[in-house]
């Protein structure tokens, strides 16, 4: 069995807040088990598929990088 983790712990992953995570899960942008785990392996293969290529997203993702 895959390690699964909170959302609060997937969100320290990532370096966003848990409310982002849960935005993603609504979006549909990652998927949660029955239980709210993730799998992060599998979540940031799905965030990567659903990144926005639009050049004002990536830009403004690029000032969190910084």
């Amino acid at each position: 069995m895959k390690k699964r983790v909170t959302q609060a712990e997937f969100a320290r992953i990532c370096g966003v807040n848990r409310s982002t995570v849960s935005k993603w899960i609504k979006n549909q942008r990652i998927q949660a088990d029955e239980n709210g785990l993730i799998d992060p392996v599998a979540a940031a293969a799905m965030r990567e598929a659903t990144e926005s290529p639009m050049p004002h997203h990536q830009a403004r993702k690029a000032q969190f990088s910084e």
